[in-house]
Order: C-alpha cells, then sequence, then structure tokens
C-alpha cells in the first residue's frame, strides 16, 4: 500500500483523466465528466479522483528489477526503437512517514551523488535497453554584464505602457524614457497638450484645435506679437501698463 500511496500522489491526475492534456479521453467515454470538462466543477474533478484511487487501490501490483526489465526490452516487438524513461523514486519504510516532508534520501549514499548537484537524481533514457541520456542539473555561468533591456514606462511600476494609450508620453517623461517619444510627442508633453492616442502614434504633424488643447496651450498660427492676438489687432490698441487712454484724455483702468 506505501507504493500505490506514493505513486498515485505523483500519477492520480493521469489516471483520473483530469489533467488538461487527457480530457480528449475522457470524452471517449460516455458522460465521464458529466459535461464540458473545462467547466465542470471541483467537486466533480474530486469525485473522479475518488473512484479512479479505489480501482488503483484494489488492483495488483508487483515490481521487477530495472535491469531485468530492460534486458528483456528489445525481445518485445512493439518497444523496439521506442525511447523509454525511466524516473528516480524511493520509497519510504514506513506508513508514518508518508505524512512528513522529508524523504529518505538513499540517493546521498550512491557512489555517483556528487554529480547530481545536491539533487535528487532525474529520469533515464533508454533505447532498445541502452542508456542514451540522463537528466541531470545544468551549470551555468554568472554573466558580467546585464542583459540588454527593452525598457518600456510602467504604470504603477508594474503594468507595461503601449505607446497609443493615453498617459504614454506622460509616463515616458515621468521616468526618464524620454528616447521612445518623437519631437512632437515631446513639445505636446512640455506644452500639455491632450493629444488622442492616435496622433500619440503617429509621426504625422500635430492638429491644434480647441478639444485638443489644454487652456495653457495656444496653436501656433495664433500667436502673440507684444500682446496683440492677431494681424488684426494693432499693438496701439493695447493697454499701456494696464491704463486705457480714450480721445478725452479719461483714463480707464482695465482689471
Amino acid at each position: 500500500m506505501i507504493a500505490k500511496r506514493v505513486i498515485w500522489r505523483l500519477e492520480q491526475e493521469r489516471y483520473a483523466l483530469t489533467e488538461g492534456r487527457l480530457y480528449h479521453l475522457g470524452k471517449q467515454l460516455p458522460d465521464y465528466y458529466g459535461g464540458d470538462p473545462c467547466k465542470v466543477r471541483y467537486k466533480r474533478l474530486e469525485y473522479l479522483r475518488g473512484e479512479a484511487w479505489k480501482r488503483f487501490s484494489e488492483t495488483d501490483m508487483f515490481f521487477v528489477k530495472e535491469s531485468d526489465f530492460l534486458y528483456i526490452v528489445p525481445t518485445v516487438p512493439h518497444l523496439r526503437n521506442v525511447k523509454l524513461s525511466i524516473c528516480y523514486c524511493e520509497l519510504p519504510e514506513h506508513e508514518s512517514a508518508l505524512n512528513m516532508w522529508s524523504t529518505p534520501g538513499k540517493w546521498k549514499q550512491d557512489p555517483d551523488a556528487a554529480s547530481y548537484g545536491g539533487f535528487a537524481p532525474r529520469s533515464k533514457h533508454y533505447i532498445n535497453g541502452q542508456l542514451v541520456g540522463e537528466d541531470k542539473p545544468m551549470q551555468y555561468q554568472m554573466s558580467k554584464t546585464p542583459f540588454p533591456e527593452h525598457r518600456v514606462p510602467r504604470r504603477g511600476g508594474l503594468i507595461a505602457v503601449l505607446p497609443d494609450e493615453a498617459d504614454y508620453p506622460r509616463l515616458c517623461y515621468e521616468q526618464g524614457l524620454t528616447h521612445l517619444l518623437s519631437e512632437q510627442q515631446k513639445q505636446a508633453v512640455l506644452n500639455g497638450a491632450h493629444l488622442t492616442p492616435r496622433s500619440m502614434a503617429s509621426n504625422e504633424p500635430l492638429e491644434y484645435n480647441g478639444e485638443n488643447l489644454s487652456p495653457s496651450t495656444e496653436s501656433p498660427g495664433t500667436g502673440r506679437a507684444n500682446g496683440a492676438k492677431s494681424a488684426q489687432e494693432s499693438p496701439e490698441a493695447l493697454p499701456v501698463n494696464g491704463v486705457n487712454e480714450d480721445d478725452s484724455g479719461d483714463h480707464h483702468h482695465t482689471n
């Protein structure tokens, strides 16, 4: 029973067909999931695991030596030239150990234990009974230079902001990423202009109109000369030091 419980912990999703990549097999059984397996409730999946455990626990199980099994593999027609993977698994000596997080760690006594880098052995791969590969921890070398980083403005320090979003130019300025902006976008941010997403993503000349400009922004075509709003307004008609003087010589202060 100890061996069955250990194996069940590792393989229950596969044996009960409750793993997503095995749904196509369960669908071949009449009303196995009681509906779409992607939409059934968690209790239904737990029920299926419970039913599968009952059947698994009642089956007869026997063990063979790995070397004996690999010896007969070439003599079995449907196993020839098939890559077989054998994973390493340890069984505790007492059932009480199943409730503990620690493992026996018998592999640490193996002569080649140091080759695993402090980790337990993984899978070994065989073809026609011959070892062709083994999964071992990979060795890595620390890089002396940082990896290239594609910096983008982020909202809240986490969510990347796309160029077609309204606050993209402002966040670029705030986060020191002005090199990502066009000259028109930079000028718009400095002038306080509120751009539409389409105009921010475009390299076309900006369209200035009353809806897209803040109160502090004026169109380049309506620049002031000595305070005049247009060519039709003469500078002589403007207040001098805030005082208007009419033909009668009276002075009127302007607010």
